[in-house]
């Protein structure tokens, strides 16, 4: 069955996986406050040329 084949792959492993998905989560969070950023920006460029 699936379930114990699974559950023989090495400690090692899985911890690396554990790491490679935090990694993960950390880019995505990196990726959001950018494009926040961005959008920030853009919408004082619009105001001001409202303004102008």
């Amino acid at each position: 069955t699936g379930r114990s084949t699974r559950n023989e792959e090495p400690i090692e492993e899985a911890q690396e996986d554990k790491k490679r998905t935090r990694r993960h989560k950390e880019g995505k969070k990196k990726t959001r406050r950018r494009q926040q950023e961005v959008k920030k920006k853009a919408t004082r460029r619009q105001q001001e040329v409202k303004k102008k």
